[in-house]
């Protein structure tokens, strides 16, 4: 019987989950199984899996039959196929320090908590450490928090880590069941699941091990295409779940700052990518207004001369952001 079961969804993941997978055979943690689930990729993903399935009876593929879009509904499939009392979380382009699930693990009997938390280190996409931590280092990790505790980091600024989790499997398996899945599948969908589900736990634990997260060009900041926009449909969401859960003014004065700021990136990138055809122009558009709108009914409190201007009224808002895309192309000119 497997004392932990790894989740791993995955889509055109040929460059790196062959190295995602090795970090997991070469763990000195060894009672685990991987369950991966594909979401009908189109290269050689699944072969590749294939290869490690033949060798390792502890790892396991589900093959969907439809692409989700995300991440979500594969992740689901993966931890509704688990079967240890602990499931983890692993993407299929990161990999781990040899120690990581036996530190996770023996974090956990430790201090008996539901999920357990650890560093996520920032590299490039060839792994390189880029020398950023989540948590910083003068973090305290010996410390133990109630869930709601733990998710105050997560609002308006990101100040701890959830990838790579370690969490009792009825509290994971509960959280995926009642949020309507299907429904509400869109990108960025895990933003609000991950604090969602770190809310419902009652005792959070931390470790210093280490999650290696691979950034890539095709990072949030740098994409071209609608998951860009539908970051403020997370936000929003996030929002309107610190709302509910919350009544600290300096919770809310952050996560306000950071709503008004991502929402004036998007109008600038709208303009500064403005090759849209028109189906798209109109959708982002359409996300843009609505949560501007958004944030003019919740009052939100803008912080800086830049901010105040821009939140006076929707023509200013992108009038404003036309003009900062204008500054930051001659800018990118001038680099070249």
């Amino acid at each position: 019987m497997y004392k932990v079961s790894i989740i791993m969804p995955a889509y055109n993941a040929e460059k790196y989950i062959s190295q995602a997978i090795d970090s997991i055979i070469a763990q000195t943690f060894n009672e685990w199984e991987l369950v991966i689930a594909d979401d009908c990729s189109t290269d050689n993903t699944v072969k590749i899996v294939e290869g490690f399935c033949k060798e390792h009876k502890n790892i396991r593929l589900i093959s969907r039959d439809t692409n989700s879009g995300g991440a979500r509904l594969p992740r689901m499939e993966a931890a509704l196929a688990t079967s240890a009392g602990l499931i983890m979380t692993y993407d299929a382009d990161d990999f781990l320090d040899t120690d990581y699930i036996e530190k996770m693990y023996n974090r956990k009997i430790e201090t008996g908590s539901n999920i357990v938390l650890s560093t996520l280190y920032l590299c490039n996409s060839n792994g390189v450490s880029k020398g950023i931590s989540i948590p910083k280092s003068d973090f305290d990790f010996d410390c133990t928090m109630t869930g709601k505790e733990a998710t105050k980091y997560l609002l308006g600024e990101v100040a701890i880590s959830v990838n790579g989790l370690l969490i009792d499997r009825g509290i994971y398996i509960n959280n995926i069941t009642t949020s309507n899945p299907e429904e509400n599948n869109f990108p960025y969908v895990d933003e609000i699941d991950q604090r969602r589900l770190l809310f419902s736990c009652n005792k959070v634990a931390f470790t210093n091990t280490k999650y290696h997260y691979r950034q890539h060009s095709e990072s949030l900041m740098h994409l071209k295409d609608i998951k860009r926009y539908n970051f403020l449909t997370t936000n929003t969401a996030i929002y309107e779940f610190t709302k509910t859960n919350y009544s600290d003014s300096s919770v809310f004065r952050k996560l306000q700052r950071d709503y008004i700021l991502n929402l004036m990136y998007c109008q600038r990138d709208y303009y500064y990518f403005k090759h849209h055809k028109a189906d798209f122009a109109k959708e982002a558009s359409n996300i843009i207004k609505k949560a501007y709108e958004f944030a003019k009914k919740e009052n939100m409190q803008a912080r800086g001369r830049k901010q105040r201007i821009s939140m006076l009224s929707y023509i200013i808002f992108k009038g404003i952001s036309h003009i900062y895309a204008i500054l930051l192309k001659i800018k990118n000119q001038i680099k070249k």
